[in-house]
């Protein structure tokens, strides 16, 4: 039987669910926008929305606040059946839907394209309580609030 883990956090309580997989998490938030710190429009649209239990969300605001621009993110949220997919397809590279944090808004997939970007994208968000299970392998791939 699947258990329930809440973990509390600097910006509020998280769930995750250990031995199952489900897609109705009452948390989960999408944000659109992000806050850029300078210039006139404060407020830009994101490349890609983000889809995360709310406390996950309002962390990587925070980083983005500490990078000072937007942290692309090229993945979030993923449906149970989605992780299934991807983990028949190559169980090396993806979780099962069980064990999967996709699956249950805290983790996040980001740009790695510009390599300076990317270790002070990797500080800014350790620094709000993501971590990485898979650095050398999955460089894109953060877990907020799990062990890694």
């Amino acid at each position: 039987m699947a258990e329930v883990q809440r973990v509390d956090t600097d910006y509020g309580r998280v769930f995750r669910l250990v031995g199952g997989c489900k897609d109705d998490w009452s948390q989960i938030t999408t944000s659109s926008w992000y806050h850029k710190p300078s210039g006139l429009v404060r407020w830009r649209k994101r490349k890609v929305a983000i889809t995360l239990q709310a406390p996950a969300v309002a962390a990587l605001k925070d980083a983005e606040k500490i990078l000072g621009r937007e942290i692309v993110v090229t993945g979030s949220l993923r449906t149970c059946e989605l992780q299934a997919a991807l983990y028949k397809s190559d169980p090396n590279r993806y979780a099962s839907p069980s064990v999967g944090v996709h699956c249950q808004g805290l983790a996040i997939d980001v740009t790695t394209e510009d390599p300076e970007l990317k270790t002070k994208t990797r500080k800014a968000l350790f620094q709000v309580g993501f971590n990485q299970s898979r650095p050398d392998d999955e460089p894109w791939h953060f877990s907020f609030a799990v062990v890694a």
